[in-house]
């Protein structure tokens, strides 16, 4: 299995932080901390990232700057963005959906429910699930779900 690349970028790495990333390892997610855009935007010169989590313990300044930033820098385009959130925000949850990011993470989440929430936003599936699900036929009571969705173009001959 290929290993996921995230970069987190952290003004501060404390042993939580070594914690979460020990856990993404365990998940084949290869964690590196960065502490400033200038060091973040070096390695990602050099290195294509699928996960970029931005760590909210930044000044308010440099944490919009810093989202700013990831989300029109064309080196992480295609990456998913994550905020890892210390203390709720209102004005960084909503800076952060407005660009483009897939999830606000509250930090103090215990950890299988931070995992899982992290792995769910980034498209990885690193978990196989206990038991192989049965097939349709073998199921006694069988369902369907119908779910609605959002039309995007319509023409004379398109959906």
């Amino acid at each position: 299995m290929e290993q996921l690349r995230v970069f987190w970028l952290t003004k501060e790495l404390k042993d939580e932080h070594k914690k979460r990333a020990k856990t993404l390892l365990q998940e084949s997610a290869l964690v590196r901390f960065f502490h400033s855009f200038d060091e973040i935007s070096q390695a990602l010169l050099g290195d294509r990232v699928e996960v970029v989590v931005l760590d909210d313990s930044f000044e308010d300044t440099n944490l919009i700057a810093s989202m700013h930033n990831l989300s029109y820098n064309p080196l992480v385009q295609g990456s998913r963005l994550i905020l890892s959130q210390n203390q709720p925000n209102s004005d960084t949850s909503e800076m952060a959906l407005s660009m483009g990011f897939k999830d606000i993470l509250p930090f103090g989440l215990p950890e299988d429910q931070w995992l899982t929430r992290f792995l769910f936003a980034s498209h990885f599936e690193g978990r196989r699930m206990g038991r192989e699900p049965l097939s349709p036929f073998a199921q006694p009571n069988p369902c369907r779900v119908s779910i609605p969705v959002r039309i995007n173009w319509i023409n004379g001959d398109q959906i």
